[in-house]
Order: C-alpha cells, then structure tokens, then sequence
C-alpha cells in the first residue's frame, strides 16, 4: 500500500510523489486504487535480488510488523481485489488487548493459508520458505495437533515436521519426504502428516501428468479421512479431488465432493473454508461452460476470501474472471483482474503459482498484443506453460489454441512442438478422453485434418472447446470455398449457435464476422511446415541467439537448470525450454554434449 510505503520510510504520502511519477512515467509501477505494483514480474525479481538477502529479511520483518501494528491481515483493500457491485462483509477491527499472534503474526498465516494451500496446489512451491518461517509453521503446527488430538507432544512435534517437509521447493525432495511418510503407514492411517502427504503425492502425479495415478492417490487421501484427520484440513482433501475429476469431464462426481466439503465445513463451523469451496465450484461451471454461474461463484469466492483474509486462494477465483471477461469480449476488465492477480501474488508469500492464472494471463497478452508478439512471449516470459503438461489437461482447448496461435503467428515448429506434447499425454493416459480428444484437435489443425477437428467438435466435453472445433473446422473448409463453401457455412452457423447458448460474445462475434465476410478470418491456417528450422537458417553454433549461447556456456560449466535461472533471471522452465532448443539447434541430446561440443571450440 502506498500509505505504507511512506510509513516504513518515516515520509509523507506527499513526499512520495515524484519518486512514484517517475518510476510511473518510466514503465516500472502502476498505482490501482491505494497500492504500488511493479509492472513486471522480471523488474520485481531484479530489483529483489539486487538486494542483500539480509536487507530483503529486514524489509519483509518491517513491513510485517507494520501490519501488525495496523491490525491489517489482507494486504489489499476489498475494493481493489474484486469487481464492482461485489456486497463485502468486513471483518471487524482486532481489539488491542488481543496479542499480536492472533493478530495476523507469520504463525497464524502459515497455518491458515499454507496448508490448505498445499493440498489444493498442483505442484511445489517455486521458492522453500524461510528458515524462520519453517520453524514458526512446525510449531503452530504442533501446537494445533496436540490440541485437536490430545495426543503426547513428541508424537505431534513428528506430524508437524513431517507436514513441513512437504514445503520444499524441489518436488522430488517433497516426493520422497512424502513417501517416507507413508512408508510406515497403512492405507487407511488418517492422521494429519499422512493424509496431507497422500494429497501431496496425488498432486505431485497429476502435475506431471499421471493422471490414473493422481486420481488414484487423491481418492485414497479422501478415503484416509477420519477421526484422526484435523477437521479444518478435511474439505480440502476433498477439493483437491474434485478439481482433477473436474479437469478430466467428471461433473457430477466432482459436484458431489464439493457438496459434501461444504456440508463438512458447515457442520464444523469452518466459516473460512467458504471461499475456496466457492472457487473450486467456479471452475467446475466454468470448464462446463455455464459462464454466469461461473463468474457468480467466483464473485462470491473472492470476497469470502477477502473477509476471511485468504488470500492464496484469490489467483485461481481471478483467472476464472479473467477467462469469463475473454470470453465476453471484455478485454478491459480481464486486464484489470491480471493486476488485481499480480498484486496478490508480489504481496503475499502465502500464495502458490497458479497454472490457471498463468494461462489466463497469456490469453490476455494475446488480445492485447496479437499472435506474433505473444508466439515470441512463449520462449520466454510463458515457457512454462509450454512444458507443464497439467494445462492440457485442465484446459481442454490450451492446446489447439496455442497451434492457432503459432500457425497464424507462422511458427510451425512451435505449433509442432505443442502437437507432441499433447500427443504424448495423451498416449500416456488413453484411458482419459478429455486429453485424447484434445490432443485430435490439435493435430486436425496442424495437419488441416477435416475428420480430426469433426470429432473434436463432436466429443470435446467442454461445450467452448466443441464450439472452438466446429469453428476450426468451418475456418478450414473456407479454405476451399469451391468445393466446400456450403460445409464451411453449415460448421461456422452451428459453431455460432453454440457459442450464444454458451454467452461466449466475443467468439460468437467473430464467427458471425467470418460469416458475414464470407472468407477467411484474418490470420489463416496456413499449410503445415517441418518441424526442423528453414533450409536457410544458419546450423549450429549461429542458429543460437545470445541467451541459447550464454545458457549453453552455464550447461557447459556445469551448472544446473537451477543454478542458470539464477544467472540468468528466467525461470528453471524457461531454462528447460530454451535448453531444448539449444538441443534441436546443434543435433544433440544431452547436457554432456553440449560440454563437448563447446569444447571442441564452437
């Protein structure tokens, strides 16, 4: 907040008004009602690492301690967080004679927003938490599992370490923290550590793609549910399973899980979980296509969660208001909730990476900037969506949108790349039709397959997703209007009727302005090209552009993927990315070679 920027440096709000004009004028903040934002993940990243880690402690301790003082436990205002017209029920002020623990210190944030956000989130934290943290977060933990249980203080101290270590930043860490865990349980232990573990693992299986897997760990930690599992934790086990069933077309399972979290929740009084049972069920009707009823529950998620002053949550009600507002044709206001997002994130540590967000994200960067600028954004500031299989599976259509995306963007070897991707999902979990389906309809554009997209359109669960397809097609028969003019009216008048039964304007709009024009949309599906660069790109060495060789000359020293994004102020996915490329560019296969191939003087 801009009030405590001027606090912790003793300055009026005044006072503060050139330096904020400045660095406004100059691209790097913008100012929303009342905070600062960096414009730019990558300006707040530089500016974080430029200082000494001992100076970024001290400033998180003040800025922590001024809230406390301001009895503030939500960064945001509510004003800001949600849109307008949103009724907000406020928390009344904290009395001062309540200690400052329950005021909103570190302990009581970690342990009301960590853990459920832990078993809600598709992968591990990007950054391990602070050792002052860990220790604060195992001994709240103990605390609360002595109390809920009454059981000996050594046997909780273990479950809360034990839950601690599922915070790692490196998933494989957190994996085997998770089965060593279990490794000395039955199938049906529900304590705490053993049913947060289980969750953990389903998670850890759907983010790389296992899905059998995931679903089958996530119904085994609902099943350990018992009299031994915290009663607070319960509802999010159950949500946690019910957001993959809903990923993979399950509606009326899901449906039931979150019925049964929220009759949980209610029974025990657990007011605060309202707000992630709301949003979960907002995806639910969002990936079903039930737009108002999407964007209502995600409304109503946010300012529960504003009340209730969970904030790790917010990223994933913002992203279903982000694709709700795209798919209207409201550019504007899915922007402003990208900010809104943006700030929660860069103001809370509570709050885990958001796949959903990320994607919403993209999108809007494309409506604002066009294909070719965002197929070039791809390489860098979205890599890893590129190479997080997990968006392919909750968003049915991520993939045939980013072959559009990169055929009109005349970047076949991207649309290619992303066709394999979805291809080896898909062959790795046939058992799933969702992900078969989407990955026939990226392939039916790449290769301009008629049959292809056809199924698509027939079989995609999501009705967007099949609206999109029937569209893909009419667009491909276009092509020929001939011999096919009368097919491609037939696809584009059928694909615009589902999408105003959906609400989806923008779409609807642009078919019905493709069939007003009769003729190709702007951007065409142009013929598939090799996967291989152009004959006339330079091979080797000179086909790589500055960042490939200076990530290559870190791979050749021997750094880790780790180590290089450190270096290089990119993320350990987009490391990977362009660590592919660099492997396609110079015709090898591994890290090894890489070293060799510098060594023999490249």
């Amino acid at each position: 907040m801009i009030g405590e920027l001027a606090a912790m440096q003793r300055e009026t709000t005044a006072s503060l008004l050139p330096a904020l004009n400045e660095a406004m004028a100059a691209g790097l903040l913008i100012c929303p009602g009342e905070q600062a934002v960096l414009q730019h993940e990558l300006i707040r990243r530089a500016i974080a690492e430029a200082l000494p880690p001992a100076v970024r402690l001290a400033l998180n301790n003040d800025i922590d301690t001024l809230r406390n003082q301001r009895r503030a436990n939500v960064p945001l205002t509510p004003e800001l967080l949600l849109s307008q017209g949103v009724t907000i029920v406020k928390t009344p002020p904290v009395p001062a004679s309540v200690p400052a623990v329950a005021q909103g210190s570190v302990s009581q944030r970690l342990t009301g927003r960590l853990v459920p956000a832990l078993l809600l989130a598709r992968s591990a934290r990007t950054e391990p938490l602070t050792l002052g943290s860990t220790e604060e977060l195992r001994t709240e933990l103990t605390a609360i599992l002595a109390d809920a249980h009454a059981v000996a203080p050594g046997k909780a101290d273990a479950a809360a370490r034990n839950i601690v270590s599922l915070f790692a930043d490196d998933e494989r860490r957190v994996w085997g923290n998770a089965r060593s865990i279990l490794d000395s349980r039955t199938e049906a232990d529900g304590d705490a550590d053993a049913v947060t573990a289980t969750t953990v693992i389903s998670n850890l299986e759907w983010s790389a793609g296992n899905l059998t897997e995931g679903l089958r760990w996530g119904r085994q930690a609902v099943s350990r549910i018992g009299r031994s599992t915290p009663t607070m934790w319960r509802p999010y086990v159950r949500l946690a399973l019910a957001s993959k069933l809903s990923d993979l077309g399950q509606f009326d399972e899901a449906e039931l899980l979150i019925r049964t979290a929220r009759e949980e929740a209610e029974r025990a009084g657990l007011t605060d979980h309202a707000a992630a049972i709301l949003i979960t069920r907002s995806r639910l009707l969002l990936q079903s296509s039930r737009l108002q009823e999407a964007q209502d529950a995600a409304q109503a998620g946010l300012s529960a969660a504003v009340e209730a002053g969970s904030s790790w949550v917010i990223p994933v009600g913002q992203a279903v208001l982000i694709l709700v507002a795209l798919r209207r044709g409201d550019l504007s206001s899915a922007a402003d909730y990208v900010w809104r997002t943006r700030a929660v994130v860069g103001a809370d540590s509570t709050v885990f990476p958001s796949i959903h967000f990320s994607w919403g994200e993209c999108l809007v960067a494309t409506a604002q900037l066009g294909p070719r600028r965002t197929a070039e954004l791809l390489t860098t500031q979205y890599a890893d969506l590129l190479t997080q299989r997990q968006l392919f599976v909750e968003e049915p259509g991520a993939a045939p949108w980013f072959v559009r995306l990169a055929l009109a963007a005349d970047d076949a070897p991207l649309a290619a790349a992303v066709v394999a991707s979805v291809e080896a999902l898909a062959a790795a979990n046939t058992e799933h039709h969702s992900v078969c389906v989407s990955a026939a309809h990226a392939r039916g554009l790449l290769e301009r397959d008629a049959a292809a997209l056809r199924r698509a359109s027939r079989e995609h669960l999501s009705p967007c997703s099949g609206a999109l397809a029937e569209e893909d097609l009419g667009v491909l028969f276009s092509a020929d209007e001939g011999r096919n003019g009368a097919l491609a009216q037939g696809c584009l008048q059928a694909a615009l009727h589902r999408f105003e039964q959906i609400g989806a304007k923008a779409d609807a709009d642009r078919v019905r302005d493709l069939l007003r024009d009769n003729s190709l949309p702007a951007a065409p599906i142009p013929a598939p090209a090799p996967a291989r660069p152009p004959v006339d790109t330079p091979p080797g060495w000179d086909a790589l552009t500055e960042a490939e060789r200076a990530i290559a000359h870190l791979v050749g020293d021997g750094l880790t993927n780790r180590q290089i994004a450190r270096r290089v102020s990119l993320s350990p996915h987009t490391v990977n990315y362009h660590l592919r490329v660099i492997f396609r560019k110079l015709d090898i296969n591994s890290r090894v070679e890489v070293a060799r191939y510098l060594a023999q003087g490249a």
